[in-house]
């Protein structure tokens, strides 16, 4: 068994939930802006 890969996060939801004061949504636009991975970098900028 393997693991289920992640649902990628519609941006625009996203920063939508954090103009709104959306506590999960501010985290996980923290964690995308602070990861190292090379597929959050274009979303990190669009945030």
């Amino acid at each position: 068994m393997g693991e289920t890969p992640k649902k990628r996060l519609n941006i625009q939801e996203l920063i939508s939930g954090v103009v709104n004061g959306d506590i999960v949504s501010l985290s996980k636009a923290i964690t995308i802006i602070e990861s190292d991975n090379i597929n959050d970098k274009s979303d990190s900028n669009k945030i």
